[in-house]
């Protein structure tokens, strides 16, 4: 008896199905070598910051015990950070927010807490000038003397002259472009969010 056409269809698209399959296979095998170190913790953020990709070891917390306090009065400890990231994505599925967030855990992380794991170079000295005119992180309630790399291009609100991003407030402030009676309402309003990262994990 003759094959009925849904059998005889059947056996024609089932290969087409595993040479689809497979295509899809190699497809993400080939993404996956090109994913950056930021990106080698599963896709997820690491507030370790992960090794060059193939390097031996993970880079995880090893004082999660140990509490910090943020310029806005919230105590967390290293372990809370470090958990708080845990869903937090980075690189090409992260949405929008995710990892300007992961950044700003991973410079918390270098600034307060210790990471077991292969050593990597630390990050980047916050942006400060020598003698600044107008002290944009002069604010008593502001801890760090310069704004962090991952605060360049966040913008704020002045509260004198509408929102700019962090870094040319502070080379503007510096430079003597900020008329000085304004400079004590600049360092309370945009002070402490451009010069002291706080982070907020319920906020994406």
């Amino acid at each position: 008896m003759s094959s009925s056409p849904s059998s005889s269809s059947a056996r024609i698209t089932s290969p087409r199905r595993s040479f689809t399959w497979t295509a899809m296979v190699l497809l993400l095998a080939l993404l996956g070598s090109t994913v950056s170190p930021a990106e080698a913790n599963n896709g997820y953020c690491n507030v370790c910051r992960d090794p060059p990709l193939n390097s031996p070891g993970v880079r995880k917390i090893s004082n999660p015990t140990h509490s910090f306090q943020q310029s806005n009065g919230v105590i967390m400890t290293c372990g809370e950070l470090e958990t708080s990231m845990e869903d937090v994505r980075v690189g090409p599925w992260a949405a929008a927010g995710e990892e300007h967030m992961c950044a700003i855990a991973q410079w918390i992380a270098y600034q307060y807490c210790k990471c077991t794991g292969p050593s990597i170079p630390g990050l980047e000295d916050e942006y400060q000038d020598p003698a600044p005119s107008c002290d944009l992180c002069g604010h008593p309630s502001v801890e760090n003397n310069g704004v962090p790399p991952p605060m360049w291009e966040e913008t704020v609100d002045t509260g004198v002259f509408g929102r700019h991003n962090c870094k040319g407030l502070y080379d503007a402030a510096a430079e003597g472009n900020i008329v000085s009676s304004m400079c004590p309402t600049l360092q309370a309003k945009a002070g402490p969010h451009c010069c002291d990262m706080i982070l907020q994990p319920g906020k994406r």
